[in-house]
């Protein structure tokens, strides 16, 4: 959905703003789609239990009035982020991308097919990157059980 947006949707006349993702990633972005003019807010590693740096993120989303926010700082962060900045009335699409412009750009590689397939991404991608992601995705095990409890409570 990502890469349709840039390179089906967007305009010279849109308004984006990328919350997250590396520079690197950011730098490649605008040098791949250089007719687009793209504003980056670069959050600190746990940004999300700091209420400071949330609210003044907010603000800057508020003065940057972007019509796309794309959210790619991993989640739940994003997620929480994104009912964050719907609470707080900013106008907009809030999508939460995680990695996908490390993809479109070539800073980071999808799994194989037969991976994907498997439903082994998760996988693939926690042992290009072990020292960030297998903490990551062993506290988002943990949180699985009560994630279930609690959808299962809601849709019934």
């Amino acid at each position: 959905m990502t890469q349709y947006l840039f390179d089906h949707t967007l305009t010279n006349e849109s308004k984006i703003t990328v919350v997250g993702c590396t520079e690197e990633g950011i730098a490649k972005l605008q040098k791949k789609y250089s007719h687009l003019t793209i504003q980056h807010l670069n959050p600190s590693m746990g940004f999300i239990n700091q209420a400071d740096e949330v609210n003044n993120l907010i603000e800057q989303l508020k003065q940057y009035n972007a019509e796309y926010i794309f959210l790619a700082v991993g989640s739940p962060q994003q997620e929480v982020f994104a009912a964050q900045l719907k609470q707080s009335g900013l106008t907009g699409v809030a999508l939460c991308i995680g990695a996908s412009i490390n993809f479109l750009v070539g800073v980071e590689y999808r799994a194989p097919k037969w991976m994907q397939v498997l439903h082994l991404e998760w996988f693939y991608r926690m042992t290009q990157d072990p020292k960030r992601l297998v903490k990551r995705y062993t506290m988002n095990a943990v949180y699985l059980p009560k994630i279930l409890w609690y959808l299962r409570k809601a849709y019934r």
